[in-house]
């Protein structure tokens, strides 16, 4: 395995050359017609598209919709649209490929009773998508 940082529209690998492109909290900031060029590029036949990104924090369903209303939507106006992408859990971006279904992963606070953790439940959203060539 071969880690490269590069931008995700121009990465400087060779044509089909990854089984595995991974995109962490940042397709909605991607040139996405460019990136999906880009990716095709690389990937080889049968490769993975693995976009996954962070939810809301959930703390409980009964302090869930008083943090929606009291703090998530006073503010929703002030989000760029690109971030309204990541809110959205990217269902409403353009994804031209095939999806699979998505695992429930969650990160879960392992903290002794008593001490506080950000992002505690958080959620991450995985689009996954087999590249055909």
């Amino acid at each position: 395995m071969r880690y490269r940082v590069a931008l995700a529209e121009a990465s400087g690998l060779a044509n089909r050359s990854v089984d595995l492109i991974s995109v962490a909290t940042a397709l909605h900031w991607f040139d996405l017609h460019k990136f999906y060029a880009e990716a095709r590029r690389v990937a080889r036949p049968g490769a993975l598209l693995a976009v996954y990104s962070h939810d809301w924090f959930y703390l409980s369903p009964e302090l869930d919709p008083l943090v929606d209303r009291c703090l998530l939507r006073p503010i929703e106006s002030y989000w760029l649209p690109n971030l309204r992408l990541l809110w959205d859990r990217y269902r409403t971006i353009d994804f031209p490929f095939e999806e699979v279904t998505e695992p429930h992963l969650a990160i879960i606070d392992a903290l002794p009773a008593g001490r506080q953790s950000y992002g505690v439940g958080a959620v991450l959203t995985l689009v996954g998508a087999p590249l055909r060539a």
